[in-house]
């Protein structure tokens, strides 16, 4: 498989960003809100359909006191490389990620599935040295920030079946397949 177009700096943020440039955007598998920092991108998730303002107020609630300013020209370059939907040149040059360092550690491993491959949640649990975590890897799955950057949808169950996702099954069963992978039923 053709390893990432070109693989991310990832920052670790110690804080919450103080300002978020945010923006959605387009693609074929729906609007794609993402927020960038001056350390990179931070957010990147499918737009909820309750709409910006309410999605805007699940991010405040998540980073209280952070500001969040819409600019769609800091993610528009970022954003472009979705509407071809081609997961090997998906890639942003640095990811600013908050989240526990057991997060960061399940984050980064995911990030080494290659297009075209998944894992069990209980392959990256052993990846990351804790084979009994399986339930809590499968929290640091759902709560990546950064959907496809950091490929969840590579993460199914022991059993090859989909199990819970955070953009819907049908969203995963969609990237999947078009890296070529049948999920099972």
């Amino acid at each position: 498989m053709t390893a990432l177009a070109k693989p991310a700096q990832i920052t670790a943020l110690t804080d919450r960003p103080a300002r978020v440039f945010w923006g959605c955007h387009d693609s074929l598998l729906g609007p794609l809100l993402m927020g960038v920092t001056a350390e990179g991108l931070c957010r990147l998730e499918f737009a909820s359909g309750y709409g910006l303002g309410y999605d805007l107020s699940l991010w405040a609630k998540d980073w209280p006191g952070t500001e969040f300013i819409a600019n769609s020209s800091a993610s528009a370059s970022i954003a472009a490389q979705f509407r071809a939907l081609d997961a090997a040149r998906w890639s942003a040059s640095a990811l600013a990620l908050y989240g526990t360092e057991f997060q960061l550690k399940v984050w980064k491993t995911i990030m080494q599935i290659q297009p075209g491959e998944v894992m069990s949640y209980a392959d990256v649990a052993a990846m990351v040295g804790k084979p009994q975590a399986t339930r809590a890897v499968g929290m640091a799955v759902g709560s990546n920030p950064v959907s496809m950057l950091v490929p969840c949808h590579r993460v199914i169950g022991a059993d090859g079946k989909l199990s819970g996702t955070r953009w819907g099954e049908d969203r995963k069963r969609i990237l999947l397949a078009m890296e070529g992978i049948k999920a099972r039923d």
